[in-house]
């Protein structure tokens, strides 16, 4: 059980990174975040998706604007690099 927690120990960093960039920025929601952290966390896509539709939308607005979607971007790019 071990070996196997020290194979996911990437997911705690990439973690890590992802809410340093949400607290980074601008307070509201970012569904572009909240996914990689689903995804991260092991949720299906299909509860991230129906997590993100229960978010307000003047939040997605917010953060629409604020270009956070090509960020979320790169940070999913550098996700897949890290993971096994």
């Amino acid at each position: 059980m071990a070996a196997a927690a020290g194979e996911e120990e990437w997911r705690i960093k990439a973690l890590l990174l992802v809410q340093g960039l949400y607290d980074s920025l601008a307070p509201g929601w970012r569904p572009d975040l909240e996914r990689v952290i689903g995804l991260l966390l092991g949720y299906d896509r299909q509860d991230i998706e129906r997590f993100i539709a229960s978010l307000p939308t003047v939040s997605f607005k917010l953060t629409h604007h604020l270009g956070v979607t090509s960020l979320a971007a790169r940070t999913g790019d550098l996700l897949a690099s890290l993971s096994p």
